[in-house]
């Protein structure tokens, strides 16, 4: 399970946030990952990546070209053992010359190779910001979404929203709504962060319980009923969220808050990870 709720502002002043993103990465405790940082690799990209991944790829990540993505994983009733591996979608898209539009389209004709996704993808223009979303769970997946200004939220489900998705959005316009000025990022910052550690429980809620039954038990989707999940039993939980703030000027204040591994849940120790990004676009 993973969460993300975004803001693209209309109409930004040049004291408000253009762009706002927060995300949860819901994993596994014992699976080894490495916290934000800028790749050796590639250096203009900075983001997560997962050692367990056999393309050591990203849930997300963002680029001093201008662009940012985020990945979501959809169960799927019978997950292709053979598939790519979805963490490759986000650092292809960062590392290729190609705009967010250009890559969903180029997109189209392999996405069945991968198992479940949602693929977010922003491009920071001068003027304007582009979304998209590719996803290659729903019914039509030929055609490529641009999104519109405005709020959003999004999760695993392959088109129904979440009850947690619908919750989290409102109050996350709220905080937004009430806070989105530069002279108030530290507010602004500690408000979103409390948006992503909310434990309220939004259950019953019969497209999560539809989505997740053939991979767990009742007893535990509950648990997932939540935006901060936490499943001591199973391992499993919310351990790293993010949070980017993109000013007029396109820099991208990017914050990272992790789970220090190896991970002990009776003494859990959050690392701050914090990259101002300037945007060559």
């Amino acid at each position: 399970m993973c969460i993300t709720f975004f803001y693209i502002n209309p109409r930004a002043s040049k004291n408000e946030y253009r762009l706002i993103i927060v995300a949860n990465r819901d994993e596994f405790y014992n699976r080894k990952s490495i916290p934000a940082h800028f790749w050796e690799e590639d250096n203009s990209i900075v983001g997560g990546r997962d050692l367990e991944s056999p393309s050591q790829g990203t849930w997300l990540a963002a680029s001093k070209k201008g662009k940012i993505g985020i990945l979501l994983n959809i169960d799927i009733r019978i997950p292709k053992s053979e598939a790519i591996s979805r963490g490759v979608l986000v650092s292809d898209f960062l590392k290729e010359d190609s705009n967010a539009r250009e890559f969903c389209q180029n997109l189209i004709s392999k996405q069945r190779q991968f198992n479940g996704f949602h693929l977010l993808l922003f491009d920071l223009n001068s003027n304007d910001i582009s979304a998209f979303v590719q996803t290659n769970s729903k019914k039509d997946i030929s055609k490529v979404e641009e999104l519109e200004k405005g709020y959003h939220g999004f999760s695993n489900s392959p088109e129904s929203p979440y009850k947690k998705v619908i919750s989290g959005k409102t109050k996350f316009e709220g905080v937004v709504n009430q806070y989105n000025s530069i002279d108030q990022r530290d507010v602004l910052l500690n408000e979103l962060l409390a948006v992503l550690k909310s434990e309220e429980k939004h259950y019953p809620d019969d497209v999560l319980f539809e989505t997740k039954k053939l991979v767990m038990d009742e007893q535990y989707i509950e648990k997932l009923g939540s935006v901060f999940v936490r499943i001591p039993e199973k391992s499993y939980g919310t351990r790293t969220h993010t949070i980017i703030l993109v000013t007029q000027e396109n820099e991208i204040d990017f914050n990272e808050f992790t789970m220090k591994e190896p991970i002990d849940l009776n003494n859990v120790e959050w690392i701050h990870s914090y990259f101002l990004v300037k945007s060559t676009t």
